[in-house]
C-alpha cells in the first residue's frame, strides 16, 4: 500500500486502509499459529511460509527495513568501486604503466563510476546528500574533475515535499493544526535540504513574520547506519580519516536537535549583539520549538549565493558566456600557479561586441583582485542603468502605443566583495576564538547580505562547536607562528594541537598548517603533490587533536570558498583578519595555558616525547620522564606493541 503511494494516502483514508491491512494481518497470524497448535502439518507449513514471507516484506517495503536496504544499495555500488580502484593501483606498479597510460585507464573509471556515486547520493538522501555536497566544495586537484562536476549536482537535487505533508509533520509535532498556529503559512518553500525544508509563516495573534524550518522524519531513523557505511567506506580508502567521518557524526547528530539549535540561537544573538550590532542573526520562538520544528524570526534580505549568482548571470552574458563556462574558468585562474599562463576554454561563438568586452577586460592584469572587482561592479551598475533608462523611455512610448512592454533588468547587489569578504572572517573569528561556540557551515546560502557588507545576516546554526580556552589558545599561537612563517614554530604549533606523524618531519607539519589554517594562496596543486610525497615518507597518525579543530578547518574551508566565489580569493584569511583577536587572547590568557610544546621532537625521541606531553599528572618534565620510564616497565611487549597507537 505503500508503494503504492495514491494521492491522499496519507490521509485518514489512507490511514483507515493501513490499520484494515494490519488487523487483517494479525488476524491470519494468530489464526495459522493456532491451526499449528493443532497438530494441523499444512497449517504448520503455512505458518513457516508465512513467517518467511512476513520477514522479507518487511525488509524489503517496511520501515523497519528501511536501513538495511540503504546499506545494501550502498554497497553494490562502493564495494565493486573501491575493489576496482584498488586493483588499478595495484596493477600500474605490478606492470609499470606510463603515466599516459595510468591517466587514461583511471580516467575510464572515474567516468564509469562518477554518475553511478551522483545518482546513488541523490537517491539515498540525508547524510548521503550532505556529504556530496561538502565533496563538491573541497578544493581543485583534491577529487577528480569528473566527480566534482556530478557531485556539484547535489547542491541543487533536494526536490521539497509536498505541503499536504509538511502541515501533518507540523500538526503532529507541535500539536495543533498549522491554521491554529499561523495565520499565513506559505506552502510553497524558500528552501529545501538534506534533512528538512524552510516556510516563511506568520504567527497568529502577533503577526510576527517567522520561518518554519520542518525536519524529515525518516532522517532520524537511517543517521546510525548511514554514517557507519560511511565509515566504512572511509576504512577501505584511508583509514586515517575515519576519526574526521566520526566527528561528522556526531556534530550531525546534533544538528537534528531543532530544541538544541534554539537554545544556539540565542547564545550567538547574545554574543555577536553588542560587538557585532549590525550582524543579525534570528532568534527562536521557543513556545513554538520542538525537536523536529523550529519557529524563528525572519531575516530580510537575499541569499548570498543568490546574489553571486545574479552576478556570474550578469558577467556571462556581458562576455558572451555561459554561467558554467565562467564558473569553470574562474576556479582554473584562482587556483593556477602565480609564474603560469591562465587556462583558456574552449568558448561559444562570440559577438564582436562581445570579444572587443574581453580583450578590454584583459588590459588591466596589473590590478589588485578587489580593485578589478570593484570596477566591474561599477560598470556593470552604471550598465544595468543605463539599461533601466532605455527600457523605461520605450515603456513610456512605443508601450503604451500596443509594442510589447520589456523588462528591465534586475538591481545587481551593491556591497562592496572585499568588505563583505572582510566582514564575515571578521564574524566567524569572532565566533571561533572570541565566543569558543561557532558556526562550522558558514557557506553563502547560509549568509544573508542587504545593500551594503554591514547588512549581514547568519542563518542555520544546526552544525555548530564548541571550543575549549585552552584549545583556542593554541590555535592563535600557531596562527601568529603561521603570519611569522617560522616553519620550525608552526610544526612545534601545530603539534601542539594533536597532529601526529610517525617521523614528526617539521616539513610536513608546516605544510599541513598552511594547508589547513594559512593564506588560501597555498592551495595549489604543488601544495597536494608535496603533501602526498612527505606523507608517503612520514605516513600520518592522526589529523585532529582535539575534536573541535576539524570543525575549525571545516569552517576556514568554507570560509576560503566563500571569498573565492566573491572574487577575493586571496584577500583574507586567517593569518591577516583574526591574527589581532589571536594576539588579544593569548595576552590576556597565556600565561595560564603555556604552550605544551617549546621545540619539536627529535626524529628518534618523537614517539617518547609526545606522549610525555600528553601524560596526565606532574607538570615537570623529570617527573613525567620518571613517570613514563615506570608505565613502560609494568608493560610486556605484547601489551607495547598492541597500544602504542593507541598511545599516540
Amino acid at each position: 500500500w505503500h508503494r503504492l503511494a495514491m494521492p491522499g494516502s496519507e490521509g485518514p483514508a489512507g490511514q483507515r486502509i493501513v490499520r484494515l491491512v494490519r488487523r487483517t494481518m494479525w488476524c491470519s497470524l494468530a489464526l495459522m499459529v493456532v491451526m499449528a497448535l493443532g497438530s494441523d502439518r499444512a497449517a504448520r507449513i503455512g505458518l513457516l511460509v508465512y513467517t518467511v514471507v512476513l520477514l522479507m516484506g518487511t525488509a524489503l517495503f517496511g520501515d523497519a527495513g528501511l536501513a538495511l536496504r540503504r546499506l545494501a544499495r550502498c554497497w553494490a555500488l562502493f564495494g565493486p568501486l573501491v575493489f576496482e580502484y584498488k586493483v588499478l593501483t595495484w596493477w600500474a606498479r605490478y606492470a609499470s604503466l606510463s603515466d599516459d597510460q595510468r591517466m587514461m585507464a583511471y580516467r575510464r573509471l572515474h567516468e564509469k563510476y562518477a554518475p553511478l556515486v551522483f545518482q546513488l547520493l541523490a537517491e539515498q538522501g540525508g547524510v548521503f546528500v550532505k556529504i556530496g555536497q561538502l565533496l563538491s566544495l573541497l578544493p581543485e586537484g583534491v577529487l577528480p574533475d569528473i566527480f566534482t562536476n556530478e557531485l556539484k549536482k547535489l547542491q541543487n537535487a533536494v526536490p521539497p515535499r509536498s505541503a499536504q505533508e509538511v502541515r501533518r509533520l507540523i500538526s503532529d509535532s507541535l500539536g495543533r493544526p498549522v491554521e491554529e498556529v499561523f495565520s499565513e503559512f506559505d506552502d510553497v518553500p524558500i528552501g529545501s535540504a538534506s534533512i528538512g525544508q524552510v516556510h516563511r509563516a506568520r504567527i497568529a495573534g502577533d503577526d510576527r513574520e517567522v520561518v518554519v524550518k520542518v525536519q524529515y522524519p525518516e532522517v532520524t531513523k537511517t543517521i546510525e547506519l548511514d554514517f557507519t557505511t560511511c565509515e566504512w567506506v572511509v576504512w577501505l580508502l584511508d583509514k586515517t580519516r575515519v576519526e574526521e567521518v566520526r566527528q561528522t557524526k556526531h556534530y550531525y547528530i546534533k544538528e537534528l536537535d531543532f530544541e538544541m539549535e534554539a537554545q544556539t540561537l540565542d547564545r550567538i544573538y547574545n554574543n555577536l549583539r553588542y560587538t557585532f550590532p549590525a550582524v543579525r542573526v534570528p532568534q527562536p520562538i521557543s513556545r513554538l520549538c520542538s525537536q523536529n520544528v523550529l519557529v524563528m524570526t525572519f531575516i530580510s534580505g537575499r541569499s548570498l549565493l543568490d546574489s553571486i549568482m545574479q552576478m556570474a548571470d550578469t558577467i556571462a552574458k556581458a562576455r558572451g558566456q555561459t554561467v558554467d563556462q565562467l564558473i569553470s574558468e574562474f576556479t582554473q585562474c584562482a587556483s593556477a600557479e602565480g609564474d603560469q599562463d591562465q587556462p583558456t576554454l574552449d568558448e561559444s561563438p562570440r559577438s564582436r561586441l562581445a570579444s572587443w568586452r574581453s580583450r578590454l577586460t584583459s588590459l588591466v592584469p596589473s590590478f589588485p583582485d578587489h580593485a578589478k572587482v570593484r570596477l566591474l561592479m561599477r560598470l556593470l551598475s552604471v550598465s544595468n542603468s543605463a539599461c533601466n533608462l532605455g527600457v523605461a523611455l520605450y515603456n513610456g512610448s512605443a508601450g503604451k502605443l500596443g509594442a510589447t512592454p520589456l523588462k528591465p533588468c534586475r538591481t545587481l547587489p551593491a556591497f562592496s566583495p572585499t568588505e563583505l569578504s572582510r566582514a564575515i572572517w571578521r564574524v566567524h573569528g569572532h565566533q571561533l576564538l572570541v565566543d569558543g561556540i561557532f558556526s562550522t557551515d558558514p557557506h553563502p546560502g547560509n549568509i544573508v547580505v542587504g545593500r551594503t557588507a554591514d547588512e549581514l545576516g547568519l542563518i542555520d546554526f544546526g552544525q555548530v562547536c564548541e571550543l575549549r580556552l585552552e584549545a583556542r589558545i593554541a590555535f592563535a599561537r600557531l596562527l601568529v607562528a603561521l603570519a611569522e612563517g617560522d616553519d620550525e614554530q608552526i610544526a612545534a604549533g601545530h603539534a601542539e594541537l594533536g597532529y601526529r606523524s610517525q617521523n614528526m618531519s617539521v616539513e610536513l607539519l608546516a605544510l599541513t598548517a598552511k594547508m589547513k589554517y594559512g593564506d588560501a594562496a597555498v592551495l595549489r596543486a604543488k601544495s597536494f603533490r608535496q603533501y602526498r610525497e612527505l606523507s608517503a615518507k612520514d605516513p600520518v597518525l592522526n589529523h585532529v587533536g582535539e575534536e573541535g579543530l576539524g570543525r575549525a578547518e571545516r569552517m576556514i574551508n568554507v570560509l576560503r570558498g566563500t571569498s573565492l566565489v566573491l572574487g577575493v580569493p586571496y584577500e583574507h584569511g586567517p593569518t591577516t583578519v583574526w591574527l589581532d583577536m589571536a594576539r588579544s587572547l593569548i595576552e590576556e590568557h597565556g600565561n595560564a595555558f603555556r604552550s605544551g610544546m617549546q621545540e619539536l621532537p627529535d626524529k628518534d625521541d618523537g614517539f617518547v616525547d609526545c606522549i610525555l606531553l600528553n601524560m596526565p599528572g606532574s607538570k615537570d618534565p623529570s617527573q613525567k620522564q620518571h613517570e613514563f620510564e615506570e608505565f613502560l616497565d609494568a608493560m610486556s611487549d605484547a601489551d607495547m606493541e598492541v597500544h602504542c597507537g593507541r598511545l599516540v
